[in-house]
């Protein structure tokens, strides 16, 4: 009986060992397989984005956040922090940041990091400076519309009340 039992025991940690091995081989293909199709997504993106791994390592860009000066440094710089809070939390983070770009300094980048299986991070990058550059001529323009109406309407208004004044004399008019 001792046998038996000390053979029943050995089979099942076995199976448990087998079962642990192929779940872990499982899981370590299944990660090779999201790692290759996220490089993938990254690098035909039109958008400007990186994958950054749970180490900070850069793994993939693309070619639009290359052309906006992002390197490997500036994203180690700039997006861990987005790419830490987004894996700790698995959670979407978005934050404003000028990318430590010099010609831009202020906040005029939307870094959105999004975690992938607990172990990528999918950070995208919307360019706001052409809004911006919009938003300050749609003001410029609402103010000087605004001042070259003004002008006008207060002639109105003078010429207007000279008219009621000399109203009783024909000949003012």
């Amino acid at each position: 009986m001792g046998l038996f039992v000390g053979l029943l025991v050995g089979v099942t940690i076995g199976a448990l060992g087998v079962c642990v091995i192929s779940f872990m081989r499982r899981r370590r293909e299944l990660l090779a397989s999201t790692r290759k199709s996220l490089i993938d997504f990254v690098q035909r993106t039109p958008t400007p984005a990186l994958l950054v791994d749970a180490h900070g390592d850069l793994l993939a860009q693309s070619e639009t956040a290359t052309e906006l000066g992002i390197d490997e440094s500036r994203a180690r710089e700039d997006v861990a922090v987005v790419a830490d809070t987004a894996l700790v939390n698995n959670d979407v983070e978005q934050v404003a940041s000028s990318l430590g770009i010099p010609e831009h300094p202020d906040d005029a980048f939307s870094i959105c990091a999004v975690p992938v299986a607990g172990v990528f991070v999918v950070v995208l990058i919307t360019d706001g400076r052409e809004s911006k550059r919009l938003a300050n001529v749609r003001t410029d323009f609402l103010l000087n519309v605004s001042h070259e109406i003004k002008t006008p309407v207060a002639a109105i208004g003078l010429l207007s009340e000279a008219l009621a004044a000399a109203a009783e004399d024909p000949d003012a008019v």
